[in-house]
């Protein structure tokens, strides 16, 4: 039992602002207002930074904002843009004016180190339009974001005459990122443009004035691009250039196109393509400065532990959605963690680069790089993964580490903090040693085809320690026989459930049949007011647990993976969650994102669960 269970918990969202986003493997844009169309942040992975790197405008003018003026007069866009999303991951808007029509997309194509930001003005009057159309910002400063965001000094902005473009430096001794500005066509006038290195904020705006014929409509695309430094930000800005908007906004609708799945549900569809998106760019990216494939939890600053590695939320929440939408990207996020994340093994928080960040050992975080392993090969992954050196490398490890944690007198094994990351009461939590059993199983396979530990059998090993979860860990509860949240060995045992590691996934892990009445009256237990966190009786009730009060998401999708359509389906459709992405929390009454808002990993087990309990197969051509 531990001494101190001191909580680490979420802060509650009491005045939550909706934001819509996109981004790529290089670049996020994680606040979007849906008021303005500003973008106020875009945010780039840094193994130099272990974590994000930030550009940020200030309180008084966003990074980047559009503007429109009919004649002399501002056309006020705030709170009158129409949002759509176009494959559900390119935000794009209209507005009406008496006299034209203005509409706004932003995309950031997939592979390529930058963003495009297209506006579309069309005459609806009969009269000749006198307009200004473009964009106006300031960049006030650059965050480093672990968890928490903190400003970063060295900041040099200066004009680049050879590429035609604003280049924004973030330069503490070396430059460290860079954004670099500019219209497709490359001689937009840029306002307030430096004609010599300026620090510190700068205001910057990009105009271009027409007079548009009755009928007719004008362009104009704003590109920015991202790098380690501002001469390679500046020349990929001349690539995406000379690639074009058109062709860029063509190849990344195919490339959406292709990964999209259905349930033929349409409602349904767009909560599950989003979240699979969402997932796809910001449970995972690349380093702006090495390239390399880089797993976090989140890459928005909106969630309160984002840029950083959790290989739970990494290998048993993103990774299964990751495996439906590109196999390679989940080869990829595997090899990453094999190889980064494994010199601290089953470790509660680790920074991009493998180095511990939050200690305490997780057994449900040990178990998940071999789940992770088993299922990209049942997927279809190409099993010469096995042939890379840091992959039985990384099962000894952790098979190492496993036996560190086997108590021998009962044969289960312990863990010092919980699925929700908080002090366990006792350490064999039956949830985790579920997750250790399939691990053992798993390696028992692995080492007959790989023969890495000749003297064992692990196939007993796992036997035994199912034998001594049904020894153990089944209990009487007020519905009869159930599974215990935790045991000491000695006979005392904990009735509780966390959604993070809940019970409630015991059958999809293999244990038992969804229709073991044991697993039934545990599921009958937790969504029963015998329950302490059960939560109040509302339209978005659900499970909770000590670390933040429910409605989880995760507990919901846990729900789905049992069995139970009602009531997560009904849920998951009409709460509005974070403008349909999951979050951690809702707020029971309203549906909305309470704590732990753009929760990248568990929008990819969101979107999994939901196509796994309802997605129709993949058309040949997604099959990726």
């Amino acid at each position: 039992m531990n001494g101190n269970k001191f909580l680490t918990v979420p802060a509650t969202e009491d005045n939550y602002r909706p934001y819509h986003l996109t981004g790529n493997e290089y670049v996020s844009l994680p606040l979007i207002d849906p008021a303005t169309g500003a973008v106020e942040c875009v945010n780039v992975l840094s193994m130099q930074a272990v974590g994000l790197l930030e550009f940020y405008g200030s309180a008084e003018r966003p990074l980047l904002r559009p503007f429109l003026l009919v004649g002399e007069s501002p056309v006020v866009l705030y709170g009158n843009l129409v949002w759509e999303s176009r494959g559900d991951w390119i935000p794009a808007f209209t507005v009406q004016h008496p006299r034209c029509r203005l509409s706004g997309e932003i995309l950031a194509p997939p592979g390529l180190k930058g963003f495009c930001y297209h506006l579309a003005l069309t005459n609806t009057d009969t009269r000749p339009l006198p307009v200004a159309l473009g964009w106006e910002g300031e960049w006030a400063e650059t965050r480093q974001a672990v968890f928490n965001s903190r400003p970063v000094t060295g900041n040099t902005a200066y004009y680049s005459s050879w590429t035609k473009s604003l280049v924004l430096e973030c330069r503490p001794g070396l430059a460290i990122a860079a954004l670099a500005l500019g219209t497709e066509e490359p001689d937009t006038p840029i306002a307030h443009q430096p004609n010599t290195p300026c620090e510190g904020a700068i205001r910057f705006a990009f105009r271009e004035d027409y007079v548009i014929p009755p009928g007719d409509t004008k362009e104009l695309t704003l590109m920015a691009a991202a790098n380690a430094e501002g001469d390679g930000a500046a020349t990929t800005l001349v690539h995406l250039r000379r690639l074009g908007w058109r062709s860029l906004r063509s190849s990344t609708e195919e490339w959406l196109a292709v990964r999209r799945l259905t349930t033929g549900d349409p409602a349904l569809d767009r909560l599950l393509n989003k979240n699979l998106l969402f997932n796809h760019f910001f449970a995972v990216g690349n380093t702006i400065d090495t390239e390399e494939c880089t797993p976090v939890t989140s890459r928005s600053p909106r969630y309160y532990v984002s840029g950083a590695f959790w290989p739970r939320d990494t290998f048993l929440w993103s990774f299964p959605a990751l495996l439906l939408t590109d196999r390679e990207r989940a080869r990829q996020v595997l090899l990453a963690g094999y190889r980064r994340h494994l010199k601290n093994p089953g470790q509660h928080a680790q920074y991009i680069n493998g180095s511990l960040l939050y200690p305490g050992f997780e057994l449900d975080q040990l178990a998940s790089f071999v789940l992770a392993l088993d299922g990209y090969l049942a997927a279809g992954g190409n099993p010469d993964v096995l042939d890379e050196p840091e992959i039985p490398q990384g099962l000894r490890l952790i098979l190492a580490e496993l036996d560190r944690h086997r108590h021998p007198a009962t044969g289960l094994y312990d863990t010092f903090l919980d699925p929700a990351d908080d002090p366990v009461t006792y350490p064999f939590l039956i949830y985790d040693q579920v997750l250790a059993w399939r691990a053992l199983t798993i390696l028992h396979r692995l080492n007959h085809a790989q023969n890495l530990w000749p003297a064992r059998n692990l196939a007993m090993e796992a036997q035994a320690l199912k034998e001594a979860i049904l020894l153990h860990g089944i209990v009487e509860g007020p519905f009869g026989r159930m599974f215990a949240w935790a045991v000491d060995g000695k006979g005392r045992y904990e009735l509780y459930d966390s959604p993070p590691g809940s019970l409630m996934l015991l059958a999809h892990y293999g244990l038992c049949p969804p229709d073991d009445p044991v697993f039934q009256n545990t599921l009958r237990w937790i969504h029963s007011e015998a329950n302490p966190y059960h939560g109040p009786q509302a339209p978005f009730a659900g499970p909770g647990c000590t670390h933040a009060p429910g409605p989880w998401v995760l507990g919901l999708t846990a729900a789905l993976l049992a069995g139970m359509d009602a009531p997560s389906r009904e849920i998951l459709q009409t709460a509005p969650m974070d403008s349909g992405l999951a979050c951690e929390t809702l707020d029971p009454a309203t549906g909305v994102a309470r704590t732990g808002l753009a929760f990248a990993t568990c929008a990819g087990f969101l979107a999994y669960a939901i196509y796994r309990r309802w997605g129709r197969p993949a058309e040949p051509n997604q099959q990726l």
